[in-house]
């Protein structure tokens, strides 16, 4: 069984990380994109147009904080959050279930990569099949967290 200390820890740290990029997000990144919202949390995913907006927007400062803040903490918080809710599922008695908010982890770091490659192409770089694969992998990274803490609260309701 998963010790309660150590989902305190991950818990807590996840926490911590995603408060740093919120941070990072709103009061950095966000003023250098033209207050455009970054690709990774437009939950409904988005279109050429729009990519390339945004990417024609983002400053160089803002491109230095993507590549830079934004790219490590958006490597850790997925694997912290993925590992608290499988480790949750773990202590809850479902062991089995808890490779799903790995999955998730999995593919919020494909989508980071995804990201990184149309960041790097500028908004003149572009191919269609860069955004539209980008933005499948951003819908699927939301998909798979709602179903990752979908399960722990049902789970959870069952005990």
């Amino acid at each position: 069984m998963i010790p309660r200390a150590a989902l305190w820890g991950l818990g807590l740290a996840a926490a911590a990380v995603y408060a740093a990029l919120l941070w990072v997000g709103v009061f950095r990144l966000l003023p250098e994109a033209g207050g455009l919202w970054p690709f990774d949390i437009r939950i409904m995913g988005y279109d050429g147009t729009a990519a390339r907006t945004y990417l024609a927007a983002l400053t160089e400062e803002g491109r230095r904080i993507w590549s830079g803040p934004v790219a490590r903490l958006d490597t850790v918080f997925p694997l912290l959050l993925g590992a608290f809710l499988g480790a949750l599922l773990w202590r809850l008695g479902r062991p089995w279930l808890a490779p799903l908010p790995l999955v998730y982890s999995l593919a919020d770091l494909w989508e980071n990569a995804r990201v990184r490659e149309m960041i790097a192409a500028g908004p003149e770089g572009l191919t269609p099949d860069m955004v539209q694969g980008a933005s499948a992998v951003t819908q699927g990274k939301f998909a798979l967290l709602a179903m990752s803490v979908a399960l722990v609260w049902m789970v959870w309701r069952r005990r």
